[in-house]
């Protein structure tokens, strides 16, 4: 997965932050291998911080989740909270529909 980090307002991002946020970005893999990109957006405005993780996946539009907080690392674990929820949902799913099919495929033999 290539990581980008771009930062708004001019506001730097600290070297922690950067390996914090590969490490949990890679922890989302386990979800999917499919994930073929990761943009984290860090902006700052007077006392809040904000944070937007966009995961691009093969076979589906990108994932989107942004989060605000006091700190760029409280920010970043929401908005990574929020992709982890979106990742199980979309798993969920993808397994519920091929359970379907194989199911209905075994009506239809037995029919």
């Amino acid at each position: 997965m290539d990581i980008t980090f771009t930062t708004r307002h001019g506001s730097p991002v600290s070297e922690q932050i950067r390996s914090r946020a590969t490490r949990r970005l890679a922890r989302l893999e386990r979800y999917t291998a499919r994930i073929t990109a990761a943009t984290v957006a860090f902006d700052s405005e007077r006392s809040s911080r904000q944070v937007e993780v966009r995961l691009s996946v093969a076979g589906r539009p990108p994932l989107v989740a942004r989060a605000d907080s006091t700190n760029s690392r409280e920010a970043f674990d929401r908005a990574v909270a929020r992709l982890e929820r979106q990742l199980k949902r979309w798993q969920e799913r993808r397994v519920a529909r091929r359970t379907a099919k194989v199911r209905d495929g075994a009506r239809e033999e037995t029919g």
